[in-house]
Protein backbone atom coordinates (compact mmCIF):
# COMPACT_ATOMS: atom_id res chain seq x y z
CA UNK A 1 0.00 0.00 0.00
CA UNK A 2 1.43 3.37 -1.02
CA UNK A 3 1.80 6.15 1.52
CA UNK A 4 -0.71 8.97 0.91
CA UNK A 5 0.47 12.52 0.41
CA UNK A 6 0.25 14.62 3.56
CA UNK A 7 -0.51 18.33 3.44
CA UNK A 8 -0.58 20.68 6.44
CA UNK A 9 -1.69 24.27 6.63
CA UNK A 10 -3.71 26.98 8.32
CA UNK A 11 -7.05 28.50 7.35
CA UNK A 12 -7.39 32.14 8.45
CA UNK A 13 -10.45 32.51 10.67
CA UNK A 14 -12.17 35.86 11.14
CA UNK A 15 -13.53 36.09 14.70
CA UNK A 16 -13.96 39.81 15.50
CA UNK A 17 -14.71 39.19 19.17
CA UNK A 18 -11.43 37.30 19.60
CA UNK A 19 -9.50 40.55 19.51
CA UNK A 20 -6.68 39.07 17.44
CA UNK A 21 -6.17 37.12 14.19
CA UNK A 22 -7.18 33.45 14.42
CA UNK A 23 -6.47 30.41 12.31
CA UNK A 24 -7.53 26.78 12.07
CA UNK A 25 -4.85 24.14 11.64
CA UNK A 26 -5.56 21.30 9.20
CA UNK A 27 -3.82 18.13 8.04
CA UNK A 28 -4.85 16.29 4.89
CA UNK A 29 -4.02 12.69 4.00
CA UNK A 30 -4.44 12.17 0.28
CA UNK A 31 -5.05 14.60 -2.55
CA UNK A 32 -8.07 16.88 -2.64
CA UNK A 33 -7.72 17.28 -6.39
CA UNK A 34 -8.74 13.65 -6.90
CA UNK A 35 -12.27 12.77 -7.99
CA UNK A 36 -13.03 11.17 -4.61
CA UNK A 37 -15.19 12.97 -2.04
CA UNK A 38 -13.05 13.90 0.97
CA UNK A 39 -13.86 12.91 4.55
CA UNK A 40 -13.67 15.66 7.18
CA UNK A 41 -13.00 14.35 10.68
CA UNK A 42 -14.29 16.37 13.64
CA UNK A 43 -12.65 15.31 16.89
CA UNK A 44 -14.05 15.45 20.39
CA UNK A 45 -13.42 17.88 23.20
CA UNK A 46 -13.91 20.76 23.06
CA UNK A 47 -10.26 21.41 23.76
CA UNK A 48 -8.75 18.22 22.32
CA UNK A 49 -6.66 18.08 19.17
CA UNK A 50 -7.21 15.88 16.12
CA UNK A 51 -4.30 13.56 16.94
CA UNK A 52 -6.22 10.82 18.73
CA UNK A 53 -8.32 10.36 15.57
CA UNK A 54 -5.35 9.80 13.27
CA UNK A 55 -6.10 6.08 12.89
CA UNK A 56 -8.78 7.21 10.44
CA UNK A 57 -5.97 8.30 8.12
CA UNK A 58 -6.07 4.70 6.86
CA UNK A 59 -9.24 5.71 4.99
CA UNK A 60 -7.04 7.78 2.68
CA UNK A 61 -6.64 4.63 0.60
CA UNK A 62 -10.23 5.25 -0.49
CA UNK A 63 -10.71 9.01 -0.13
CA UNK A 64 -8.80 12.07 1.08
CA UNK A 65 -9.10 12.56 4.86
CA UNK A 66 -9.09 16.03 6.40
CA UNK A 67 -8.29 16.49 10.09
CA UNK A 68 -8.32 19.84 11.80
CA UNK A 69 -7.74 21.43 15.19
CA UNK A 70 -10.60 23.60 16.35
CA UNK A 71 -9.82 27.13 17.49
CA UNK A 72 -8.55 27.10 21.05
CA UNK A 73 -6.90 23.68 20.78
CA UNK A 74 -3.99 21.81 19.24
CA UNK A 75 -2.07 23.81 16.65
CA UNK A 76 -4.94 26.25 16.07
CA UNK A 77 -5.01 29.69 17.69
CA UNK A 78 -5.17 29.53 21.49
CA UNK A 79 -7.28 32.07 23.35
CA UNK A 80 -6.48 31.78 27.07
CA UNK A 81 -7.89 35.24 27.61
CA UNK A 82 -11.31 33.83 26.71
CA UNK A 83 -11.35 31.16 29.42
CA UNK A 84 -14.80 31.14 31.01
CA UNK A 85 -16.29 33.50 28.42
CA UNK A 86 -19.51 31.66 27.58
CA UNK A 87 -20.60 34.46 25.27
CA UNK A 88 -17.55 33.71 23.11
CA UNK A 89 -17.40 29.89 23.20
CA UNK A 90 -20.61 29.08 21.39
CA UNK A 91 -21.64 26.23 19.12
CA UNK A 92 -22.06 28.78 16.35
CA UNK A 93 -18.36 29.69 16.61
CA UNK A 94 -17.40 26.10 15.78
CA UNK A 95 -20.06 25.75 13.07
CA UNK A 96 -18.70 28.90 11.42
CA UNK A 97 -15.14 27.60 11.75
CA UNK A 98 -16.09 24.35 10.02
CA UNK A 99 -17.66 26.12 7.04
CA UNK A 100 -14.73 28.53 6.89
CA UNK A 101 -12.39 25.55 6.53
CA UNK A 102 -14.59 24.04 3.80
CA UNK A 103 -14.44 27.32 1.87
CA UNK A 104 -10.70 27.64 2.41
CA UNK A 105 -10.11 24.15 0.99
CA UNK A 106 -12.58 24.84 -1.83
CA UNK A 107 -14.59 21.68 -1.17
CA UNK A 108 -17.78 21.36 -3.17
CA UNK A 109 -18.78 18.02 -1.63
CA UNK A 110 -17.62 16.23 1.50
CA UNK A 111 -18.48 13.52 4.03
CA UNK A 112 -18.18 14.10 7.78
CA UNK A 113 -17.14 11.80 10.64
CA UNK A 114 -17.70 13.27 14.10
CA UNK A 115 -16.69 11.76 17.44
CA UNK A 116 -18.07 12.67 20.89
CA UNK A 117 -18.30 16.49 20.99
CA UNK A 118 -17.30 16.38 17.34
CA UNK A 119 -20.35 14.19 16.66
CA UNK A 120 -22.57 16.74 18.38
CA UNK A 121 -21.03 19.50 16.27
CA UNK A 122 -21.44 17.36 13.14
CA UNK A 123 -25.15 16.91 13.88
CA UNK A 124 -25.53 20.66 14.43
CA UNK A 125 -23.93 21.21 11.02
CA UNK A 126 -26.03 18.52 9.34
CA UNK A 127 -29.45 19.70 10.55
CA UNK A 128 -28.84 22.94 8.69
CA UNK A 129 -28.44 20.94 5.49
CA UNK A 130 -25.35 22.58 3.99
CA UNK A 131 -25.17 22.12 0.25
CA UNK A 132 -21.87 20.20 0.16
CA UNK A 133 -22.59 17.63 2.89
CA UNK A 134 -23.07 14.18 1.37
CA UNK A 135 -22.79 11.66 4.22
CA UNK A 136 -22.59 11.87 8.02
CA UNK A 137 -21.13 9.37 10.51
CA UNK A 138 -21.89 9.99 14.19
CA UNK A 139 -19.60 8.16 16.66
CA UNK A 140 -20.37 8.24 20.40
CA UNK A 141 -22.25 11.51 20.19
CA UNK A 142 -25.46 12.09 22.19
CA UNK A 143 -28.41 13.55 20.32
CA UNK A 144 -29.76 14.79 23.67
CA UNK A 145 -27.32 15.79 26.42
CA UNK A 146 -30.17 15.75 28.94
CA UNK A 147 -31.00 12.11 28.20
CA UNK A 148 -27.30 11.27 28.19
CA UNK A 149 -26.80 12.70 31.69
CA UNK A 150 -29.93 10.99 32.98
CA UNK A 151 -28.85 7.61 31.62
CA UNK A 152 -25.24 8.01 32.79
CA UNK A 153 -26.44 8.65 36.33
CA UNK A 154 -28.63 5.54 36.25
CA UNK A 155 -25.73 3.37 35.09
CA UNK A 156 -23.39 4.94 37.65
CA UNK A 157 -25.68 3.80 40.47
CA UNK A 158 -25.29 0.18 39.35
CA UNK A 159 -21.52 0.25 39.91
CA UNK A 160 -19.71 -0.59 43.18
CA UNK A 161 -19.75 2.24 45.68
CA UNK A 162 -15.99 2.91 45.52
CA UNK A 163 -16.26 3.49 41.78
CA UNK A 164 -19.21 5.82 42.29
CA UNK A 165 -17.20 7.87 44.80
CA UNK A 166 -14.20 7.96 42.45
CA UNK A 167 -16.37 9.15 39.56
CA UNK A 168 -17.83 11.92 41.68
CA UNK A 169 -14.38 13.00 42.86
CA UNK A 170 -13.19 13.13 39.26
CA UNK A 171 -16.16 15.34 38.41
CA UNK A 172 -15.22 17.69 41.23
CA UNK A 173 -11.58 17.75 40.11
CA UNK A 174 -12.67 18.54 36.55
CA UNK A 175 -14.78 21.44 37.75
CA UNK A 176 -11.82 22.71 39.74
CA UNK A 177 -9.86 22.99 36.51
CA UNK A 178 -12.66 24.91 34.79
CA UNK A 179 -13.02 27.55 37.49
CA UNK A 180 -9.56 28.93 36.90
CA UNK A 181 -10.25 32.57 37.73
CA UNK A 182 -12.88 34.68 39.41
CA UNK A 183 -14.58 31.82 41.28
CA UNK A 184 -12.37 31.35 44.34
CA UNK A 185 -15.26 30.40 46.63
CA UNK A 186 -16.38 27.49 44.50
CA UNK A 187 -12.79 26.38 43.98
CA UNK A 188 -12.31 26.19 47.74
CA UNK A 189 -15.59 24.30 48.15
CA UNK A 190 -14.55 21.71 45.56
CA UNK A 191 -11.16 21.30 47.20
CA UNK A 192 -12.68 20.90 50.65
CA UNK A 193 -15.19 18.30 49.50
CA UNK A 194 -12.55 16.21 47.76
CA UNK A 195 -10.23 16.44 50.77
CA UNK A 196 -13.09 15.38 53.00
CA UNK A 197 -13.60 12.21 50.97
CA UNK A 198 -9.89 11.41 50.76
CA UNK A 199 -8.91 12.26 54.36
CA UNK A 200 -12.14 11.34 56.09
CA UNK A 201 -12.16 14.74 57.79
CA UNK A 202 -15.53 15.30 59.46
CA UNK A 203 -14.87 19.03 59.65
CA UNK A 204 -14.27 19.39 55.91
CA UNK A 205 -17.20 17.12 55.09
CA UNK A 206 -19.48 19.25 57.26
CA UNK A 207 -18.33 22.36 55.39
CA UNK A 208 -19.38 20.71 52.14
CA UNK A 209 -22.68 19.54 53.61
CA UNK A 210 -23.53 23.06 54.74
CA UNK A 211 -22.28 24.82 51.62
CA UNK A 212 -24.76 27.33 50.15
CA UNK A 213 -27.63 25.63 48.34
CA UNK A 214 -26.96 25.47 44.62
CA UNK A 215 -23.20 25.87 44.96
CA UNK A 216 -20.87 23.43 43.21
CA UNK A 217 -19.83 21.78 46.49
CA UNK A 218 -23.44 21.41 47.60
CA UNK A 219 -24.53 19.89 44.28
CA UNK A 220 -21.57 17.51 44.22
CA UNK A 221 -22.14 16.38 47.80
CA UNK A 222 -25.75 15.54 46.99
CA UNK A 223 -24.53 13.24 44.19
CA UNK A 224 -22.12 11.27 46.39
CA UNK A 225 -23.25 7.68 47.00
CA UNK A 226 -24.24 6.86 50.56
CA UNK A 227 -23.23 3.81 52.58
Amino acid sequence: MSTPAITEGFAPLDVPSAGKPCQTYYKIFGTLSSDRVPIIVINGGPGASHEYMLSLADLAARAPVVFYDQVGSGAATHLPEKIGDTAFWTVQLFVDEFHNLVRHLKLEAYDVVGHSWGAMLAMEIAVRQPEGLRKLVVASGPASIGLWVETARKWLKTLPQEIQVSACEQRIAKHMLTVLTGQDRETRECRDLRLARVSGSDRLLQQAVHAPSGSLASRSYQELPRD
